[in-house]
C-alpha cells in the first residue's frame, strides 16, 4: 500500500498541480489541506485531455443551459423525458440502459476534462433532506460524468458537476448535493468517449444524506485546551458533511496551546483508521487558507514542530467517492514543550540567495561561494524602540520573478518568530531584484 499527500493551498487557483510528496511505487499528480491517502492512486486517464487528480466542483459558479425539449420512446434522453429518482434512505441502485441517447448538450469541461462528446440521459429528484447524495456506477468501458442542475428544462442552471475516477481505477462518481429540502434537481449523465466500445449501461441511486453536523464548518468547533506533555482525542460524527472548498469536503475539530508545542495529530485511533487524511492545521478561522500550515506525515500522524501559542483548527477529511469514512471518528493530539534555542537553518545547495542586505549600520554582501547556509548574527545594527528603519534585500543574479522575501525579528526573545509583529514582508518593484521595506522597533 502506498501513500501520498496532498495540500488546498493551490485551491484558490484552480491548478491542477497539486502534488506534494509521493511514496512507495505511486505515480500521483495533485496539489499544496495536505492529504494522506492509502493505496488511491490514479494513472493518467487513457483519454485525451485527461489526467489524474480529485476536484468536485460542487458548488461552483452558476451557468445557464437552455435544453431543447424532446421525447422518444421511454428513453430518458432529454430533460423533459427525465426519469424520477426517488431518494431512499439507502443506495437502491437502478439500471440504466443508454442505447439510442443523444446529445442534448455541449459536453462540458469539468475538473479540467471535457469529452469529446455527450450522449446523455437524464433524471430528476426532489430532496427529502439538505445532503442528498447521488452515486453512477460505470463499468470499464462507461467512464461517467454527472452534471447537476435547479431550475426547469427551459432554463436550467448547473450548479456542479463531477468527474473524479475512471476506469479501471473505479468506476464511481459521487456528488454529495445540499440544498433545502424539496428541492427538485435534474440530472444529466453522459460518458467521457474514448475509442473502444462503451458499455449501453450503469446504475444509479440516490439517498438522502443528514443534516451538516454542527463542526461542519471550522466555527462551529469547540476548541479543546491542549497542555504540553498531554493528549486529547476529538470523536465526532461527520456524515453529512458539505464541501468546504471545491473539492474537499470536511468537519472541523479545534485545539488551543498556551506555549510553544510540538503536536502530533493521530488518524489511526483504534476503531477510526483514516484511508484519506489532510495533513494541514488551519490557524485561521474562517479563512482556512490563510496562514495554512503543513506538516511531516507518516502513514497515520502529522507532525507540526515549534507551534506558537494559539488556536489551530483540524480538518476531518470526507471524501464524496466512498474512499474516506462517513460516521463516526477518532482523532488524537498531543503535544510536547518545544526545545529552547532557534531552530537550526539548513539548505542543500545555492541557487536562490540573498546578495546583500542593508540595514542601518549593516551592509554586508554575500556570494554562493560562501555556502548554502552563512551565520552572520556577528553583524549587527541598533534601532531605537518604537522607531523605523528602511531595509534593502538584494536578490541574487539567479533572479525569479515570484521569488519572495520576508523578514522576521525576534523582539521579545522567546526564540520562535511567529509571535505577531515579528513578520515584515518586503516587495520589490523591479522584478524581484531588490526588495525593500521598513523595519518598526515595538514601543
Amino acid at each position: 500500500m502506498g501513500t501520498f499527500v496532498q495540500s488546498f493551498r493551490g485551491v484558490l487557483n484552480q491548478t491542477q498541480d497539486y502534488m506534494k510528496h509521493s511514496y512507495a511505487s505511486l505515480s500521483i499528480a495533485a496539489f499544496a489541506l495536505l492529504l494522506g491517502v492509502d493505496g488511491l492512486a490514479q494513472g493518467p486517464k487513457p483519454q485525451p485531455q485527461k489526467q489524474s487528480g480529485f476536484t468536485s466542483a460542487l458548488p461552483m459558479a452558476p451557468t445557464v443551459n437552455t435544453v431543447t425539449e424532446g421525447f422518444r420512446g421511454g428513453l430518458p434522453d432529454e430533460c423533459a423525458s427525465a426519469q424520477v429518482l426517488t431518494v431512499s434512505g439507502t443506495c437502491a441502485p437502478v439500471v440504466v440502459s443508454t442505447a439510442g441517447a443523444t446529445e442534448s448538450l455541449p459536453p462540458i469541461l469539468c475538473n479540467g476534462f471535457t469529452s469529446p462528446d455527450a450522449d446523455d440521459v437524464w433524471f430528476t429528484l426532489t430532496s427529502n433532506s439538505e445532503s442528498t447524495i447521488l452515486e453512477v456506477l460505470g463499468t470499464d468501458d462507461y467512464d461517467a460524468v454527472l452534471e447537476v442542475f435547479t431550475g426547469n428544462c427551459g432554463d436550467l442552471t448547473s450548479i456542479g458537476c463531477v468527474d473524479n475516477t475512471f476506469p479501471p481505477n473505479s468506476t464511481l462518481e459521487a456528488a454529495n448535493i445540499t440544498g433545502p429540502i424539496g428541492t427538485t434537481y435534474y440530472i444529466r449523465v453522459y460518458t467521457y468517449s474514448s475509442p473502444v466500445p462503451v458499455s449501453s449501461e450503469f446504475t444509479i441511486c440516490a439517498y438522502g444524506g443528514s443534516d451538516p453536523p454542527p463542526n461542519d464548518d471550522c466555527d462551529g468547533a469547540v476548541a479543546q485546551p491542549l497542555a504540553a506533555g498531554a493528549t486529547i482525542t476529538f470523536t465526532g460524527d461527520n456524515t453529512g458533511a458539505t464541501e468546504d472548498l471545491p473539492g474537499f469536503t470536511m468537519v472541523w475539530e479545534a485545539f488551543t496551546t498556551t506555549v510553544c508545542t510540538n503536536v502530533v495529530v493521530d488518524y489511526c485511533v483504534p476503531g477510526s483508521v483514516f484511508e484519506n487524511f489532510f495533513i494541514n492545521l488551519a490557524p485561521n478561522c474562517p479563512d482556512i487558507v490563510d496562514g495554512l500550515l503543513e506538516g511531516e506525515n507518516d502513514d497515520c500522524t502529522v507532525t507540526f514542530t515549534s507551534l506558537p501559542p494559539g488556536t489551530y483548527y483540524i480538518p476531518v477529511m470526507v471524501m464524496n467517492d466512498g474512499s474516506t469514512p462517513q460516521g463516526a471518528y477518532s482523532v488524537s493530539v498531543s503535544a510536547t514543550a518545544c526545545a529552547p534555542g532557534y531552530c537550526a537553518a539548513s539548505a542543500d545547495l545555492c541557487d536562490e540567495y540573498i546578495a546583500r542586505v542593508q540595514f542601518g549600520t549593516i551592509d554586508n554582501t554575500s556570494a554562493c561561494s560562501d555556502g548554502p547556509v552563512v551565520d552572520y548574527t556577528g553583524i549587527s545594527t541598533s534601532i531605537a524602540a518604537g522607531s523605523s528603519l528602511p531595509i534593502t534585500v538584494t536578490n541574487g543574479p539567479d533572479v525569479y520573478p515570484e521569488d519572495q522575501v520576508v523578514v522576521w525579528v525576534d523582539w521579545n526573545q522567546n526564540e520562535n518568530f511567529q509571535d505577531a509583529g515579528e513578520a515584515y514582508p518586503l516587495t520589490s518593484g523591479n522584478g524581484a531584484v531588490t526588495f525593500t521595506g521598513t523595519i518598526t522597533a515595538p514601543p
